[in-house]
């Protein structure tokens, strides 16, 4: 709004602005609401933004009234505990290998040849062979003398004054007695051996025998205790018998029963005074000693 004022000329004229006074009072009063604020803070409630300066000396325009927004409580963070501890490492996953597939034979139409008849094979001649006989004790047998004829060879104890045989005995090691037995083996190549030695005598004039005597005790004054094997001989040629008499120590009668005992008469062959026994016999019929074994030794429970 414009006014024209005069002025003491009463020819001038003056040209100004007038401002209404509602608009002086408004200012006035938004001046002192922020004066208010700053002096006594309102808690919780946000001061409104100052509103721009009203140019007085523009046209007034009606200007809106601010409205105080509460601003939200803002949460206060609580505070978060701090893991301390150490983190493990990763466990490796086992890992299966995968296993690739096998791949399934497809059948084939392949055709099978025929099968031959089985043709019976021609029969094999099997050769006929001695079943091994064993060995047995023989307490006789036949001797060869050539153009003289067959004699024989047999085995002998001594007796006692009654007539009755003293038997050979021995104890054992577990604690039985046992009685001795002597003779030939059974075998044909022992029995073979025994009469190429007898040939080697040369006896002749007649069938010739052989008694072999064993006894029970002597008194030789031939025989010391530290001979292990003691043998005499003696010649009858009226009756043509040669008698060859055989003593054995007790030490030689134990070795040959633990050698019994263990591998049978086989085994007795095996002793270490086998060979002097055979040396006993043949050294008076020929002066020499078998190659092969010939004489049987046995043992039973007496």
């Amino acid at each position: 709004m414009t006014d024209e004022q005069n002025s003491g000329d009463p020819g001038t004229k003056r040209q100004g602005i007038v401002v209404p006074v509602y608009v002086i009072v408004i200012v006035i009063l938004i001046l002192l609401a922020q004066l208010a604020a700053l002096v006594w803070p309102r808690e919780g409630i946000k001061v409104a933004e100052a509103q721009p300066t009203v140019d007085v000396f523009s046209r007034p325009t009606r200007t809106p009234t601010s409205t105080d927004t509460p601003v939200p409580p803002t949460d206060t963070p609580l505070p978060t505990a701090t893991n301390t501890a150490t983190p493990l490492p990763p466990t490796a996953t086992p890992t299966e290998t995968p296993v690739p597939p096998t791949a399934t034979p497809e059948p084939t139409d392949t055709p099978i040849p025929p099968t031959p008849a089985p043709t019976r094979p021609p029969a094999t001649r099997v050769p006929l062979t001695a079943t091994p006989v064993p060995a047995q004790l023989l307490e006789r047998i036949d001797l060869d003398n050539g153009e003289w004829g067959t004699g024989w060879a047999v085995v002998n104890y001594q007796t006692t004054d009654e007539g009755v045989e003293a038997p050979i005995v021995v104890i054992g090691d577990d604690g039985n007695r046992y009685r001795m037995e002597i003779g030939f083996l059974s075998m044909p190549e022992s029995l073979a051996e025994v009469n190429r030695m007898w040939g080697f005598g040369g006896r002749g004039g007649a069938s010739w025998n052989l008694i072999v005597f064993m006894r029970e005790s002597m008194q030789w004054v031939s025989c010391p205790s530290e001979a292990n094997v003691c043998y005499e001989s003696k010649a009858n040629s009226g009756q043509a018998v040669l008698t060859v008499e055989l003593y054995f120590q007790d030490r030689v009668l134990e070795s040959l029963l633990r050698s019994y005992l263990s591998g049978g008469m086989l085994g007795v062959t095996r002793n270490e005074y086998y060979w002097e026994i055979q040396h006993a016999v043949y050294d008076p019929i020929c002066g020499a000693v078998p190659e092969k074994a010939t004489i049987a030794i046995r043992f039973s429970r007496y």
